[in-house]
């Protein structure tokens, strides 16, 4: 599998990166994938000077991201990291970037975030189901996560806001419900910030919550 990133402005390949080869182990005679690299998550940095990749890998307990110079594809960062939980548990790897380097990285039922200097992790921990979407809020002082509640019987998508200096959610906002009878409310998975508005693509079209720092 190879990452390609393409220069917009010529209309080419600028560089391109290819995965490792998944690693083999014998077992009884016979090779077997010890991990089967999949589509990894990619987030440009806010400037776009740096292009953040994470892959799931599955077998595997360990979390990878790597950092590029987007305009080289020089690898500026390597980040390995041991999971958390069962790796079956593993469907994504939501990714975000944030304007002074920090990285936001799906993790299970958590999200972790690496800030640019500090190779130790903080842990968002409080999700009920997989964390889809990340956006770091404008001044960095807050993260959304998307994931989806199955904690009561109104279960549905639910926004959380975590401040970052604490590590603790300090609001969950569910997503309205979709206006037609047997719909799902959420179309997508995409969620991102547009000046001070946190924006979410449903069914219904996109809703628009208060996403200003507080």
């Amino acid at each position: 599998m190879t990452l390609r990133v393409f220069d917009i402005a010529a209309g080419k390949k600028a560089w391109d990166w290819k995965l490792p080869a998944p690693i083999t182990v014998i077992t009884g005679g016979t090779k077997s994938p010890e991990y089967s690299p999949a589509m990894p998550d990619v987030a440009f940095s806010p400037d776009g000077s740096k292009l953040a990749l994470a892959v799931r890998q599955t077998n595997d307990d360990l979390l990878r991201v790597r950092v590029f110079d987007s305009a080289s594809g020089t690898l500026l960062r390597e980040v390995v990291e041991p999971r958390d939980g069962p790796v079956a548990s593993y469907t994504t790897s939501i990714i975000a970037f944030d304007s002074v380097g920090r990285i936001a990285v799906g993790d299970g039922r958590n999200a972790v975030v690496w800030n640019a200097t500090d190779p130790a992790p903080k842990r968002l921990i409080g999700h009920e189901g997989t964390p889809h979407s990340a956006v770091f809020s404008r001044n960095g002082s807050r993260l959304f996560t998307l994931d989806y509640d199955r904690s009561g019987v109104n279960s549905g998508r639910l926004i959380r806001v975590w401040d970052l200096a604490t590590g603790k959610d300090v609001i969950a906002i569910r997503e309205p419900e979709a206006s037609g009878p047997g719909m799902q409310s959420t179309f997508s998975e995409s969620m991102w910030l547009d000046g001070d508005k946190l924006k979410l693509m449903t069914r219904d079209g996109i809703l628009e919550f208060d996403g200003s720092p507080r």
